[in-house]
Order: structure tokens, then sequence, then C-alpha cells
């Protein structure tokens, strides 16, 4: 079994966060999540499959025109065991390892971020 490496920016671009950027690198770190980013969504629940999110995100007008790909590409393709890792705005790095599979996070402290 490969080992892959991924990068994570675990960074909100919505423009109420500016200055709560590390906010979302927290609660990731502490719920032990990737977080990917959904600004701008709504609608969306955990119960729904990748492709129903896939194709909301292609839905949003504001949404980046990658954020499908990035979504798709992320969810599929991570495996168990792969490892994810970002920096906070002070410099500090984080490690993580996949344990789990992918999931929409709809609790109202992820909708927040």
């Amino acid at each position: 079994m490969t080992t892959t490496v991924w990068r994570t920016k675990l960074n909100s671009m919505r423009d109420d966060m500016a200055g709560r950027w590390d906010d979302a690198r927290t609660y990731c770190r502490r719920e032990g999540v990737v977080g990917l980013g959904w600004g701008g969504l709504t609608g969306l629940s955990r119960d729904m499959t990748l492709d129903e999110i896939i194709d909301a995100v292609r839905g949003i007008d504001d949404w980046m025109p990658a954020g499908a790909r990035m979504i798709d590409r992320l969810a599929n393709k991570m495996q168990d065991g792969d490892l994810v890792w970002t920096r906070d705005r002070g410099g500090a790095y984080w490690l993580g390892r996949i344990t789990g599979p992918w999931f929409y996070d709809d609790t109202p402290k992820a909708a927040e971020l």
C-alpha cells in the first residue's frame, strides 16, 4: 500500500472570516477532520452523497470553478493511512493521518467557519 501525502490550506475564503482564518484550522485539529471549505452553500446535509454535494457546488456561481474538482479529488482519492499537512499563519506545521471515510460536516460550528 502506498501512502500519499496531501496538503490542504484549511483556510476559509469567506470575507466574513477575515482575522479569524486560523479558527477553521483549530476546529479541524480539535475535531480530527480535514476541512475542504464550503462557503456559500446552504441546504446540504450529512445524508447527501458525494455526487450530490459536488453537483451543488457546481451550481454556486461565486464558488471557485475548481471547487467541485478539488472536492472530488480529495474525497475520492484520499485513503485511510494517507497523511495530510497544513500550517497556520504563525508558521506551525500540523500533520494528520486519514482514518475514515469522507463525510459532509453539517454541524453548526462547521457551518460557522
